[in-house]
């Protein structure tokens, strides 16, 4: 049984984490590298602000076992968390105005029927129309036809595409997670998250936390000897990583640009995903036979970075290029050339949150099942599946 568990919550992992590459290896949304670097960090930052959103916050969900009462010496608890955040409507689109923006060497024309375009969670229908970047040439010693004076510049259609859609799922599968949780001393336990490492198809993921709880009421006279309610503090760690190799879905030269290095393959790119959360909080339960209710509060941090890594084709104007009948070779009839961009993005996502949970377990011997919603900046649902031990010394269920 926990094989299959384990084996449930690797791929609901793995598919919670390559949506957003999935997205990015299609045609059009690949062609956002195209666009230079500073447009592409920001459309990329927009695009896929929300899924880095709920992968942190997906990071410090569950870490209470719900429950405040803390395992005594030996007791054990082994768990598997499946969580699930919703996206608030306005991180559903995004505005492309903000996004791009004219530089010296690009002027975007914006063709689309709306100024708002859907990120990654939002509607599954590609945007109507297209964003053109257009670059200006400028053409030296080359003699105009007409009356013998020099071109200036000429201006050149440089990139044109599509915006991504979404998915057009308003909410976010976390990644799953198996926790141990040890008794040790003075009513406080020691919990361990992870998922192992997989690999599979040029994708790779694995995560890693590690937290502590106390009990506090002990600490406190006039309320230590109450035995239906518990109260306490706990504070986690967790941290994530996962890599996605675009292997033949990669960005390709344009056929229509010259290239100086025909050579180059271009198949080291790839995408990278890092993260880190901390929690830290408080939580109240009431123990009604197999039945416990609970009341928390915390404070979570999540932080994470996505970045296209390795080497990406893009046009760019071609200073050398000169319009018929001048241009004699390939380089020269071309108006735009392929230029290479190095590790293009970088885009870091935070999300800090004071969040209310609520939640309850329900325990029947060693076997219980327990749910959580936590309310904040983004909304989450947590369902959990343990075994557990209370107590060794003395022995407890």
């Amino acid at each position: 049984m926990k094989k299959n568990l384990l084996k449930v919550a690797v791929v609901v992992g793995a598919f919670s984490c390559t949506l957003p590459t999935k997205v990015f290896a299609q045609d059009d949304a690949a062609n956002i590298v195209k666009t230079g670097i500073e447009t592409a960090n920001s459309l990329a930052n927009a695009y896929t602000s929300p899924i880095m959103k709920s992968l942190g916050i997906g990071l410090v969900d569950g870490w209470n076992n719900n429950t405040a009462r803390t395992l005594g010496p030996g007791g054990f608890d082994i768990r598997f968390n499946f969580g699930m955040s919703f996206i608030p409507s306005s991180d559903l689109s995004y505005d492309v105005n903000d996004v791009f923006k004219n530089t010296d060497k690009i002027t975007w024309t914006n063709n689309l029927s709306e100024n708002t375009a859907p990120s990654i969670f939002g509607s599954d229908k590609v945007p109507t129309g297209t964003m053109d970047g257009w670059g200006k040439v400028r053409l030296n010693n080359v003699p105009d036809i007409a009356n013998g004076t020099p071109y200036t510049d000429t201006t050149v259609k440089v990139v044109s595409f599509h915006l991504p859609p979404g998915i057009n799922v308003p909410y976010f599968i976390s990644l799953p997670s198996a926790q141990f949780s040890v008794g040790i001393y003075k009513n406080t336990e020691m919990m361990i998250r992870f998922m192992p490492t997989v690999a599979a198809s040029g994708f790779k993921v694995g995560t890693w936390g590690i937290g502590v709880k106390h009990d506090i009421k002990q600490w406190i006279p006039t309320i230590n000897e109450q035995e239906m309610w518990d109260w306490s503090v706990f504070a986690a760690y967790s941290s994530f990583n996962s890599e996605f190799a675009f292997g033949d879905k990669g960005l390709k030269p344009d056929s229509g640009a010259y290239n100086p290095n025909p050579g180059t393959t271009f198949d080291n790119q790839k995408i990278t995903m890092s993260g880190n959360g901390f929690t830290l909080g408080t939580i109240v339960s009431a123990k009604l036979l197999f039945f416990t209710p609970y009341l928390g509060i915390n404070y979570s941090y999540s932080g994470l970075n996505l970045k296209f890594e390795g080497d990406y084709p893009v046009p760019v104007p071609n200073e050398n290029h000169k319009p018929a009948p001048f241009g004699v070779t390939d380089e020269e009839k071309a108006e735009t050339k392929i230029s290479t961009l190095t590790n293009p993005i970088n885009v870091d996502g935070s999300l800090s949150s004071l969040r209310l949970s609520l939640g309850a377990r329900i325990k029947m011997g060693p076997v219980l099942f327990g749910g959580e919603y936590s309310i904040g900046k983004y909304n989450t649902a947590t369902m959990s599946m343990a075994i557990n031990l209370q107590s060794i010394v003395p022995f407890k269920l």
